[in-house]
């Protein structure tokens, strides 16, 4: 549960209720939620751009500050509650905020976010992957190493001059409300085109949440754009699944049909 001190930090009172969803880490208490962070000088760069947003047809949860002035409190964050459930496809609806939230974004100076310590965790390896900048990792069964090098190798060889602070995962991170508007949670940052967080929302909605296959139509110019993201998830996969090639070629199955369909119409 929610150690004593971290109340005293946050000035919370009461037992924190543990929240459905995510990955089964954060609590409700009093009219917060908070949970634990692994890198505190990373978290705090982040919360540090929430902070500085002041959203238009969507919303984000503010960040709360210790009595320290901090936004880490002995190892814990604390975000203002607010109300929203997930919704599975919804994808004008999703890709309506996602723009919203990168013009704000826009705003906000990259180097803000290369200040902070990057993580070394399997979504910013595989980030840096679908960008070239990074090998594919050594350890992943042959037939990720396989897919992954074929789609790398298919690429569009062109330079890019958008880059900006962006959210990378927000396909279940935009909650719905009857009356307010979406909600965005969890905010994954890292430094691409908004194009690219737009096809990582275009994928994932089409694997994971049913939307239909023909979307991608909407992004008839951006191709690059969207092997990038299917290479980004299933770089991910392939550092989870190890050794495991059954494990991966389920995820494999559920991006498939998006790489042939690129494929397809722009051979």
């Amino acid at each position: 549960m929610i150690p004593s001190e971290v109340k005293q930090d946050f000035c919370l009172t009461g037992e924190g209720v543990l929240l459905s969803g995510g990955q089964g880490t954060s609590f409700r208490i009093d009219n917060a939620v908070v949970k634990q962070v692994e890198d505190t000088v990373y978290s705090e760069t982040v919360l540090s751009i929430v902070d500085q947003l002041s959203p238009v047809n969507y919303r984000v949860a503010k960040p709360l500050k210790t009595k320290e002035n901090t936004f880490i409190g002995h190892g814990w964050q604390c975000t203002q509650y607010e109300n929203g459930e997930e919704k599975q496809g919804k994808l004008k609806e999703k890709l309506a905020v996602s723009r919203a939230l990168h013009h704000d974004l826009k705003q906000v100076k990259i180097e803000v976010l290369t200040g902070g310590i990057k993580p070394n965790d399997p979504w910013s390896m595989a980030h840096r992957v679908a960008w070239g900048q990074i090998q594919i990792p050594a350890d992943i069964n042959q037939k990720a190493a396989k897919v992954l090098k074929r789609l790398l190798n298919n690429l569009a060889l062109r330079e890019y001059d958008d880059f900006q602070i962006i959210h990378g995962d927000l396909a279940g991170n935009i909650l719905f409300d009857k009356i307010l508007p979406p909600l965005v949670i969890d905010f994954s940052p890292t430094i691409a085109p908004v194009a690219y967080a737009e096809a990582i929302l275009i994928v994932d909605c089409i694997a994971w949440q049913g939307s239909d296959i023909t979307n991608i139509d909407w992004f008839s110019n951006n191709d690059d754009m969207l092997i990038r993201a299917v290479i980004f998830r299933l770089t991910v996969e392939a550092v989870f699944a190890g050794n495991d090639e059954q494990r991966f070629s389920k995820q494999y199955e559920l991006f498939h049909p998006i790489i042939q369909f690129v494929y397809k119409r722009h051979p």
